[in-house]
């Protein structure tokens, strides 16, 4: 792969003469009128002296390597051993799946070169013998380096996508079958898809009783897209931080971490005539290459810039004859509406743009021009309908996100033209791109016309634009962010942490351990779990754009689950948890949390009778029985076997809050082990399950709040992506990534 003249402009690659030298001028920059035969001679060079403090040879020795196989287009005859130094790095810095691939490049590479090469085929092949034992002993991250300035794990989730069959169940008193989804076999929790009551909507039910802890699905997003202040840092495709991101062939507006990166996201080539639907939510970024800047709406109509350009009334400009009347009457109109009038957002306009891009158009065609007889579209955007796609849920199914619900009712007029105006640019930028649109005079052919219009023919550009508006709605309500673990590890002269001995240890915080939001994605199983200010699970981010959904508490059989989207009560209050979400999702929340008016826990201690499952009240604290609807009438020395229990649990409870975060104190961040999470797992699950707390606690209480953040941290740090940094290399990213607009 050749050094892009895009992407150059934005990196100067440097690499240090020698580190004399590196004391006295600093690098030298690398030009790319360099020789080959200059760039051989660099690679002899060992790693140099470290450009940050308290980083690592083997972090250096990556980027020279990388410099020099891209850059310089090293020779192909003696990249073998270049490659070796850059899988013993990889190695040295744990990360042995890197360190495998490198190994087999270079095995690859040493094929091809001139006899005198046992000494580096025997190094190769001791190489591949490290990383397999490695790989295969479960815990391919763990190294025993020290100091590392960066460390990333990324782990495969523990099941396949969870995929939904449409059922039909038809009853006695029913005039016309219910349609119900039910999961594969590979789900290890069976689960419903079923429409709730009035309000409630589509909804998934879990059919059988749910420990704390327990994972329940695994969902792949349709589509997603990295957020624009990541793209410098994280991998477009797989979302993996980077520190040597490869270029895009055709533009510097993203970066992958690997060739294989890059080759997947210009996948599929629709070009031929075998092409079909993409696979496994590759985003297909050949459609946006080039005008990823394009694609990023922050203005749908242009209305913001209109008022920020707009005369103020009775200014001298506001009269000009050299403006148009039309124009001038159109700003003096737009002046008139509140700024919140004003619609954009970035993030919603790529992601719905890139639910069409992984379309393939004759999916588009079948969809909208349904063949079965008595039946519409199974597409919302064409129906105006909301109906359980008979083909199932799937994350490769574009029916599964093609019916999610808009709230195209409960928007303004003027909300609906300025996302109309972003439909209609979205499918010129889709055309500009090369996907094959319509747009002369089958542009407005009628969807319903008969006979049925050939899959040969172009798609109809109005027909894309219908979808592209109506996933510009349904992401604003549907999609999630891509969040990872992320703990950013203080320099060598700022100790982290202080023990009790005197000594400086560099061990973990678990406080400080924080979200760090990358992307978006449109998942179609995740989008029908609705909300609550008191969640019963925790959504865990995972390698591949995989999402596992996993049990915070105790569910009960035909319980819905129920996820956060915002405020939990614990931490916001009820007025402003309802006025976000009604300004974004267009609901006011009737949740339990909602409804008793919970906020913050602090120490508040609930307890409930062992004998009548009701609250125990005090007479000091009577507001508990309205919050839970009852309360204990059993005699005193039968609420006494209650405090008891609690007594008890509670100690084990004080001792955990101890004894979990110093077990970290002492460990490295990529030295926390698979076994020690989940030992701590173990610990909190037993505490939160229906035989302790949740058996003698209302919430809310105090210990519930805890454990289950806490549980949520472990939980990502077991199964979920995550990464950690020196504070040297943290970059500065201001505001995190807010929601969706």
């Amino acid at each position: 792969m050749q050094w892009t003249p895009a992407w150059k402009r934005s990196f100067l690659v440097s690499v240090p003469r020698s580190s004399k030298q590196l004391r006295k001028t600093g690098p030298a920059p690398i030009v790319r009128s360099q020789t080959a035969h200059h760039s051989s001679g660099l690679s002899n060079f060992p790693a140099a002296r470290p450009i940050l403090k308290g980083s690592s040879p083997y972090f250096d020795c990556l980027q020279c390597v990388s410099s020099l196989l891209v850059q310089y287009d090293y020779p192909k005859t003696h990249r073998s051993r270049l490659l070796v130094r850059r899988a013993e790095s990889f190695l040295k810095l744990g990360q042995t799946k890197e360190a495998q691939d490198a190994f087999i490049q270079a095995k690859q590479c040493v094929n091809l070169e001139e006899p005198g090469t046992s000494a580096l085929k025997k190094l190769i092949d001791q190489g591949l013998a490290k990383c397999t034992h490695v790989l295969q002993s479960g815990d391919p991250h763990v190294s025993s380096t020290s100091g590392l300035p960066i460390f990333v794990r990324h782990p495969e989730p523990p099941y396949p996508p969870t995929c939904v069959r449409a059922v039909v169940q038809s009853d006695s008193g029913q005039k016309t079958p219910e349609i119900r989804g039910v999961p594969d076999p590979n789900s290890p929790i069976p689960f419903e898809v079923c429409l709730g009551d009035s309000g409630i909507g589509w909804q998934v039910v879990v059919k059988r009783s749910v420990k704390p802890g327990e994972l329940i699905l695994v969902d792949k997003p349709y589509a997603r897209r990295i957020h624009k202040d990541r793209v410098y840092s994280h991998c477009y495709q797989c979302f993996r931080r980077s520190l040597n991101l490869r270029p895009c062939r055709g533009c510097s507006e993203v970066g992958f971490c690997s060739s294989s990166c890059e080759e997947a996201a210009w996948m599929p080539d629709w070009s031929s005539e075998n092409s079909t639907n993409s696979i496994q939510g590759r985003p297909c970024h050949r459609f946006e290459c080039g005008q990823v800047h394009r694609i990023q709406l922050d203005d749908y109509a242009g209305w913001k810039w209109f008022r920020s350009h707009a005369a103020s009334p009775g200014s001298s400009s506001s009269n000009s004859s050299s403006a148009p009347t039309a124009i001038g009457r159109y700003c003096s109109e737009l002046l008139k509406l509140r700024q919140d009038d004003c619609v954009g957002g970035a993030k919603v306009s790529w992601l719905a743009f890139a639910c069409v891009a992984r379309t393939a158009p004759h999916v588009i065609y079948d969809l909208v021009q349904s063949r079965e007889p008595n039946t519409t579209s199974p597409l919302s955007a064409f129906s105006g309908l909301r109906q359980f796609p008979t083909s199932g849920v799937h994350p490769d199914n574009y029916c599964a996100v093609g019916w999610l619900v808009s709230n195209s009712d409960k928007r303004e007029l003027s909300d609906l033209w300025q996302r109309t105006v972003a439909a209609v640019f979205l499918g010129h930028c889709l055309s500009h791109g090369g996907y094959p649109l319509d747009w002369s005079e089958g542009c407005f052919r009628d969807p319903i016309q008969k006979p049925g219009m050939p899959c040969s023919q172009l798609l109809p550009a109005s027909w894309a634009c219908a979808c592209l508006l109506h996933h510009i709605q349904a992401v604003a309500s549907n999609a999630h962010t891509f969040s990872v673990d992320a703990y950013f590890n203080r320099s060598d002269s700022e100790p982290q942490v202080d023990c009790p001995n005197g000594s400086l240890s560099e061990g973990v915080i678990l406080t400080d351990i924080v979200p760090f939001s990358i992307g978006s994605g449109l998942f179609p199983l995740l989008s029908l779990v609705n909300h609550s200010c008191n969640p019963n699970v925790n959504l865990v981010y995972m390698a591949d754009g995989s999402c596992g959904l996993f049990a915070l508490h105790a569910i009960e059989r035909n319980e819905a689950l129920l996820s956060n989207y915002g405020y939990h009560y614990a931490t916001h209050p009820l007025k402003a948890r309802r006025r976000s979400l009604l300004e974004q999702y267009h609901f006011t929340c009737q949740c339990d949390a909602c409804v008793g008016g919970w906020f913050g826990a602090g120490e508040l201690i609930n307890l409930r009778c062992l004998q009548c499952r009701q609250a125990i009240v005090s007479d000091s604290n009577r507001n508990i029985a309205r919050l839970n609807r009852g309360a204990c009438s059993c005699l005193s020395t039968v609420q006494q076997q209650s405090v008891r229990k609690f007594s008890q649990l509670n100690q084990i409870f004080r001792d955990l809050t101890v004894s979990i975060p110093e077990d970290y104190l002492t460990r490295p961040f990529h030295k926390v082990s698979r076994k020690l999470l989940n030992n701590h797992i173990s610990q909190v699950v037993r505490l939160l399950d229906v035989d302790a707390f949740e058996g003698v606690l209302v919430r809310p209480s105090m210990p519930f709040d805890y454990l289950q953040e806490l549980l949520k941290v472990l939980l990502d740090l077991r199964y979920g992506c995550c990464f950690m940094e020196t504070s040297k290399l943290r970059y500065r990213d201001g505001e995190e990534c807010s929601a969706f607009q």
